[in-house]
């Protein structure tokens, strides 16, 4: 699984876009696939598949590129410089006034949203885990030269780890500031006429700075609201001993890391590779980051296009392609409803040596099943990759997002449940928290599952493949996360 249909076909030709020849940045970020399909359907969601064969040469250009100095570096360096890129655009987009706007400057204003978004993601998409698996696997087989499996395991989940505030704990930790403020005047239920001018400034001033983190598969804004309801919550904790126990994690990360290299006598050029695959999961979450508050700000620039246009309306607009979209506004010439209903129930996007094909409707559905059969699964036990160790019992909490509200699922599940997913997101994180184990069918250890498990300390397997195939709500698993190993113990 890939993602969610929030875009529509739009959203799988920007994907699309990344690995065809038409992207300018592709060799500059380092995107080594030309072929790729990504494939919706209604009631299953989007899902996106790369060549093998490929797949095996981006492992061996990551190894080459993310072992070497220079290579790290001019990646980082370009990454940076696309993010502030980035942010500033949306510094700029949140203060303007472009619901004033015609639709032809939208239009305008989309098409530059678009470009960004497409800048980030191409750097996002090139410390994808293909990228890494070579990396991996060296660092390991060096590390179980000298160390049992289990110490092997330990030392790497640790020294991939990174000492630098990654940016969720970023934003919990200004957040959770506000909140102390806050607290110091009420010890109960805040009604927002509660709150003074300045208050309410700081809230809606940090609401604005990441609504976007709630938009992109759930489309449920971190909006003042959302931070109001969460203040609520918080009241009640301690918020001292929550940013203070952020913070001492790094602290203590880098004790444990300096105590494992003088333990072990770790060689210094794994320690060194170590600590690139930790700034390379740093960075590989602000690029999320990056790519999300640019899709959330053309996702809203498009709304107020369908909103103020004759031609179609929120429901139709997902469904052009960029080039019939500018055909719609500027020449009237809209997609007949037959083409649009296609799209809805199924559309295909394939990059064949950089060529993008599209189709829709039956004709999706009949090519995608030639390219890729649909899988049936009878099995008890599956294995993935070690993320962070432990060993728990639960029943199976599964997410996908072809799910109307995510939000409400999240509140309905239960402290110990066992997260699967196809890879988590950061607008997971109270279902994370609530985790007993997450479980993911995609992910390297520079994924989101990756970092935040091994942060909060929680039993992580990732890279199962088909951990959301296998598992079904209610089921209670084993997750022994000791060896790599799901087991089902019960069907619900």
């Amino acid at each position: 699984m890939w993602g969610a249909h929030a875009m529509g076909v739009l959203a799988g030709e920007t994907v699309a876009f990344n690995f065809s020849n038409l992207n300018n940045l592709k060799k500059k970020a380092g995107i080594n696939e030309k072929n790729i399909i990504f494939f919706y359907k209604k009631g299953i969601g989007t899902q996106f598949f790369n060549d093998r064969r490929e797949l095996k040469k981006s492992a061996e250009f990551g190894f080459k590129r993310f072992t070497n100095r220079k290579g790290i570096n001019d990646y980082l360096r370009n990454s940076k410089n696309i993010l502030k890129k980035a942010d500033k655009l949306y510094k700029k987009f949140i203060s303007s006034d472009w619901k004033s706007e015609s639709i032809k400057q939208l239009f305008k204003r989309f098409n530059i949203q678009l470009r960004a978004f497409n800048e980030v993601y191409s750097f996002y998409h090139a410390c994808q885990p293909q990228y890494f698996s070579k990396i991996e696997e060296y660092v390991r087989k060096k590390l179980e030269e000298k160390n049992s499996p289990e110490n092997a395991n330990e030392i790497y989940s640790t020294l991939t780890l990174s000492e630098e505030l990654d940016p969720l704990a970023v934003e919990e930790i200004e957040w959770l500031k506000i909140v102390e403020e806050l607290k110091k005047r009420y010890k109960k239920d805040i009604l927002e006429k509660d709150l003074d001018e300045n208050q309410k400034k700081k809230i809606i001033k940090h609401s604005e700075k990441y609504i976007y983190l709630g938009t992109v598969e759930t489309n449920n804004p971190w909006n003042f609201d959302h931070y109001l309801k969460l203040l609520n919550e918080q009241l009640k904790t301690d918020i001292s001993s929550k940013i203070k126990n952020i913070q001492d994690r790094k602290v203590e990360l880098k004790k444990k890391k300096s105590q494992l290299i003088k333990q072990y006598k770790i060689d210094e050029k794994i320690v060194l590779i170590c600590n690139n695959l930790a700034k390379l999961g740093v960075n590989r979450l602000a690029l999320r980051f990056g790519w999300t508050k640019i899709s959330y700000a053309y996702a809203e620039v498009l709304k107020e296009i369908a909103n103020i246009s004759s031609l179609f309306n929120l429901d139709t607009i997902l469904e052009y392609r960029l080039s019939e979209l500018k055909n719609c506004i500027f020449n009237k010439n809209y997609l007949y409803k037959k083409e649009v209903e296609n799209r809805k129930k199924s559309f295909f996007f394939i990059v064949e040596n950089g060529k993008i094909n599209f189709f829709s409707g039956e004709e999706a559905i009949k090519r995608k099943r030639n390219l890729i059969p649909e899988e049936t699964f009878n099995i008890s036990e599956f294995k993935g990759t070690i993320a962070c160790k432990g060993k728990i019992i639960g029943r199976v909490f599964l997410f996908t997002w072809v799910e109307e509200n995510l939000s409400n699922r999240m509140d309905k599940m239960k402290k110990g449940d066992i997260l699967v997913a196809g890879q988590t997101r950061p607008f997971l994180m109270p279902a994370i928290k609530k985790a007993g184990a997450i479980v993911t069918d995609e992910g390297g250890i520079t994924s989101h599952a990756a970092i935040i498990s091994r942060e909060l300390g929680k039993p992580c397997i990732i890279g199962t493949k088909i951990a959301t195939k296998v598992l079904k709500n209610g089921d209670l698993v084993e997750v022994d996360a000791n060896k790599g190993i799901v087991k089902i113990l019960k069907r619900k």
